[in-house]
């Protein structure tokens, strides 16, 4: 469990989706069984979790049909996954 006293180098590892290919069943089901995987899949290969409340959140930000970035164009250094996430709700 992560305190906030120790932030190893990182950064976030993204699929990107078309919002076309969203409609296809094959690929929806890719993404459903990534989000329910991920936090299994991340401690099996070492990378660093995203926490609980972030998975919700993309879960969230999946189930409503968005896609694209987070990041825009601005510097985002310092932000967990979690806070981003939370500016669009």
């Amino acid at each position: 469990m992560r305190n906030g006293t120790y932030q190893p180098l990182s950064r976030p590892l993204f699929i990107y989706v078309k919002q076309q290919s969203l409609e296809r069943p094959e690929v929806k089901g890719f993404i459903e069984y990534y989000l329910k995987e991920g936090p299994w899949l991340v401690d099996q290969v070492g990378y660093i979790q995203i926490g609980d409340q972030g998975y919700d959140l993309i879960r969230q930000h999946f189930a409503k049909g968005a896609t694209g970035t987070l990041f825009q164009d601005v510097s985002q250094v310092g932000l967990t996954i979690e806070q981003l996430l939370a500016r669009e709700q």
